[in-house]
């Protein structure tokens, strides 16, 4: 059972995004152009959260991993 959410940013603008999951999530930054990643916060089960990529990336991915 492998529960995972991605959220694309276009740019490095604030977003609001909600762990969707009925159990905490960890979270990383995926960079697509660099192939790089970068550590995020945990969310809580249906936390809701402003967020904002690193900066000095042109796009990135948040990923969410449910816990098991």
């Amino acid at each position: 059972n492998n529960e995972m959410l991605l959220v694309y940013f276009s740019n490095i603008s604030q977003a609001t995004v909600k762990n969707i999951f009925t159990k905490a999530a960890e979270s990383k930054w995926f960079d697509p152009s660099e192939g790089r990643e970068a550590k995020a916060d945990a969310f809580k089960p249906g936390e809701l959260r402003q967020i904002t990529p690193p900066s000095g990336w042109e796009d990135a991915i948040l990923i969410l991993n449910a816990k098991e």
